[in-house]
């Protein structure tokens, strides 16, 4: 990473170095990652944070999760926790966001982050969906 990022320094965005660096991460993860995703991540967050999200481990399949569980992914997906812990939780933990949804998207049929957007209410106002809204809509129809 280090060196893709000093090869943009010296011949811009893009190009051959991005390419094999998106290929590298392929090859040691097994994830997809475009040239210009790597780029924008490495951009905004850092390295740091950059390579623990290519750390994790793909989302579970749940069989059966409570309401309440799933409540609490709901909650864990929406929000962007301030570290409160010293160390790698405190660091790192606020970046499991993204880790959160897709593990919401994997076991929810009706997973949509439309369902996460603000939304106006009968009268008019706008407002922020809470979590129990958000998991009763996209909770199975068994459970």
């Amino acid at each position: 990473m280090t060196q893709l990022m000093r090869e943009v320094d010296e011949h811009g965005d893009g190009g051959p170095a991005s390419e094999r660096a998106a290929e590298d991460i392929r090859r040691l993860t097994s994830k997809t990652v475009e040239p210009s995703e790597l780029l924008y991540a490495w951009e905004s967050e850092g390295e740091e944070v950059l390579a623990f999200r290519l750390s994790l481990p793909d989302p579970p399949v749940v069989e059966d999760i409570s309401y309440a569980e799933l409540t609490t992914l709901v909650h864990r997906a929406m929000t962007h926790p301030v570290p409160t812990a010293d160390g790698f939780a405190g660091s790192f933990g606020p970046y499991l966001d993204r880790w959160y949804a897709a593990l919401l998207r994997r076991n929810c049929t009706r997973y949509r982050p439309q369902l996460f957007n603000r939304r106006r209410s009968p009268g008019g106002d706008w407002y922020d969906p809470s979590a129990e809204e958000i998991a009763t809509a996209i909770r199975p129809r068994d459970s």
